[in-house]
């Protein structure tokens, strides 16, 4: 059972290096920056959905709840982030924006490697 939450996990880091990917370019669209956005959450959505279908050791249980609420601290964050380089007009405040949104996206993709690590520590 813990394949599928690996997998579930590889889904929503692949759709934050999308995303990512995305918001570097030279003039983001913010819709689809967006659409991307909720994408990615869906994706952590699903991955949260299979922890709950899973019996996992109380070693692995609790420090994946501690890291699954800080990404989804980050998400909400990132998703402000997401609204506030929509409503961006100056090409500086864009680059803020778009700097900003990376840091995210890259705390968000090690708080990945963190459930990822933990995981494994899971039994078969």
């Amino acid at each position: 059972m813990t394949s599928s939450l690996s997998q579930a996990l590889d889904q929503f880091a692949q759709q934050l290096t999308v995303l990512h990917q995305q918001s570097r370019q030279a003039n983001p669209d913010g819709r689809h920056l967006q659409a991307l956005f909720l994408t990615t959450q869906q994706q952590f959505q699903a991955f949260l959905a299979l922890v709950e279908q899973t019996e996992l050791t109380t070693a692995v249980e609790v420090p994946l709840r501690s890291l699954q609420t800080e990404v989804n601290r980050h998400l909400r964050l990132l998703g402000m982030d997401v609204a506030f380089l929509q409503a961006a007009r100056q090409p500086q405040t864009v680059q803020q924006r778009q700097a900003q949104m990376g840091d995210r996206i890259r705390t968000l993709e090690q708080f990945c490697q963190g459930l990822q690590q933990t995981l494994a520590q899971e039994k078969p």
